[in-house]
């Protein structure tokens, strides 16, 4: 599904990936694990075109994607959560899991996204109706925002998250 290999990148004049080479088959969990600084989100940013690599290959179903613009990458059905994505604070919680529903057609049908939202995170229904939500709260609440877009490779910096994506998966 996700092919990346000998990936390279420079930032402001440092080498920071060395020849990252991952693959993610399809149904796969796959979890990018190191220490502050080690290479992880830019990794992530790497593969949705937020950053250019100097070399390397990234292929998505066999095709190369790398060289598009994050925003085509995303319309080929690869979801991006980085942990200081934000919530609509003006919206109540409701708003902000339908939001991105309705941005991209998928095979499934809007209300059977929400209703899998909701199932990965129930705890968030208590909340729906714009009662105010603390930081763990808020944090699942915008990953599941990019849940709603169903994805067909979701990656993420959150662990928990994955964890759960991938146990509905394998229960509903």
């Amino acid at each position: 599904m996700l092919a990346v290999k000998d990936l390279k990148v420079d930032i402001g004049g440092s080498e920071i990936l060395r020849g990252v080479s991952l693959d993610v088959g399809a149904g796969e969990l796959v979890c990018l694990v190191g220490r502050n600084g080690a290479g992880k989100s830019t990794t992530f940013r790497t593969i949705m075109g937020q950053h250019p690599a100097r070399s390397g290959s990234i292929k998505l179903a066999g095709r190369e994607i790398r060289g598009l613009r994050p925003f085509e990458i995303a319309r080929l059905g690869i979801g991006f959560a980085p942990e200081e994505s934000e919530v609509f604070g003006d919206l109540t919680v409701a708003e902000n899991v339908s939001l991105p529903i309705w941005t991209r057609q998928t095979e499934r049908a809007a209300a059977e996204r929400e209703a899998l939202a909701y199932r990965v995170f129930p705890n968030l229904q208590l909340f729906w109706q714009g009662e105010a939500l603390n930081v763990g709260q808020a944090i699942s609440l915008r990953q599941v925002a990019f849940l709603s877009l169903y994805s067909f490779l979701f990656i993420t910096a959150m662990v928990a998250l994955a964890i759960a994506l991938f146990q509905e998966r394998e229960v509903g």
